[in-house]
């Protein structure tokens, strides 16, 4: 049978905060197009009493402004992005070949790089509600996206009459309040988290790429999952789960996701090295500690308090984890549907179950144990 020994558990829980670390350097990168789409913002609309506008003439000015706030974007993506993302991909393929080398002896492939940049680009994302999209299409559609925000908002603005300094505001925010209440500032926001959530795609399918090339040692994957407060409802219950080499979820599995995989050794490979461990963030102290490199997110969340452990799932849930008996795998299985996603409140023959009703249904008795009813 397959194992992911703890070691590799362990050097895939420190390599995603170097990911981590580079993914603030990349946003960083942004906010210089941001600064210059402020100006060309201002430069296209001061001066100009856009309430005499005609609709057609409104809708040609859009056009323009649509256009070069998307080559603004094109150029931090070409310029920027893209490059730095490749330059990323064939530094985590050689890391996880250096990774594996540790634990195994054994002459692993490194992809080449017309390998990896087809793997970052041509492979399907899993992140909710962009499940199936590739990467290029991922990061344009939500580029987009922003834009029109911006020319919604002078469309808008025309509509209700107000002047052009005061849509100009609304745009860029005002100068009293530091610029933050701006709609630049809710895109540089949607826009880091696109980058953060791009990067971990990268990230991913290039160690994914590396073990694909080496097939005949590694047989799936292991998901990682960070250990704090932050983590995901659907991260928390993916944590230590096991997949086959190309099926299951992967990562980014949201927006923003910080979880990992590590790679799942073929049987003659499949030891365990003692003592090896992963980070975690103390909820009480906010200090980052070791703790064993197999242990789960449920388990983990087990040796917090009660409150905190209300805090992160509410009261029944917490009551459940701790008093209904289940173990930190049955309990994370209770938490997803079929394709992996939190339960949702679904109709069946013209009643609406809850989720909460939905996992009474596949655990009645830890249910009874808990004294809890899911009404």
């Amino acid at each position: 049978m397959a194992k992911t020994p703890s070691q590799l558990i362990e050097i895939a829980t420190r390599s995603q905060v170097f990911i981590e670390r580079y993914k603030g350097g990349i946003v960083k990168e942004y906010e210089p197009f941001l600064v210059e789409m402020a100006k060309l913002i201002r430069k296209k609309l001061e001066g100009k009493e856009l309430t005499s506008f005609s609709r057609g003439r409104l809708n040609k000015l859009l056009k323009v402004i649509a256009k070069d706030l998307m080559i603004l974007q094109g150029t931090y993506l070409d310029e920027d992005f893209y490059p730095s993302s490749f330059t990323l991909a064939k530094q985590q393929a050689k890391f996880e070949v250096k990774s594996l080398q540790q634990v195994v002896k054994y002459d692993f492939v490194t992809p080449s790089e017309t390998q990896l940049t087809s793997a970052v680009l041509t492979n399907p994302m899993s992140a909710e509600g962009y499940a199936g999209k590739l990467l290029d299409p991922f990061i344009k559609d939500i580029s987009k996206n922003e834009v029109a925000k911006i020319t919604n908002l002078i469309r808008q603005g025309v509509y209700e009459g107000l002047t052009t300094p005061q849509i100009v505001n609304n745009i860029i925010g005002t100068k009293k309040n530091k610029f933050t209440d701006g709609q630049l500032v809710k895109t540089n926001r949607n826009m880091s988290n696109m980058v953060r959530t791009a990067v971990q795609h990268v990230s991913s399918q290039a160690r994914q790429e590396t073990w694909n090339r080496n097939n005949d040692i590694i047989k799936g994957v292991t998901w990682v999952s960070t250990l704090d407060s932050r983590t995901s409802t659907i991260c928390r219950s993916l944590d230590q789960q096991e997949f086959p080499l190309n099926k299951g979820p992967r990562p980014p599995i949201h927006i923003g996701c910080r979880s990992t995989t590590a790679a799942l050794l073929s049987e003659q490979f499949a030891f365990l090295r003692k003592g090896a461990t992963r980070k975690a963030r103390n909820p009480e102290t906010g200090k980052v500690e070791e703790i064993p490199a197999k242990t789960s997110y449920y388990d983990w969340l087990k040796g917090q308090s009660s409150s905190f452990q209300d805090s992160e799932l509410g009261k029944t849930r917490g009551k459940l984890l701790r008093d209904g008996k289940l173990s930190s795998q049955r309990f994370a299985e209770l938490q997803l549907g079929r394709n992996f996603r939190p339960l949702t409140t679904i109709t069946r023959n013209g009643k609406k179950i809850t989720p909460l009703e939905q996992m009474e249904e596949m655990e009645p008795l830890a249910f009874e144990r808990a004294g809890i009813s899911s009404e």
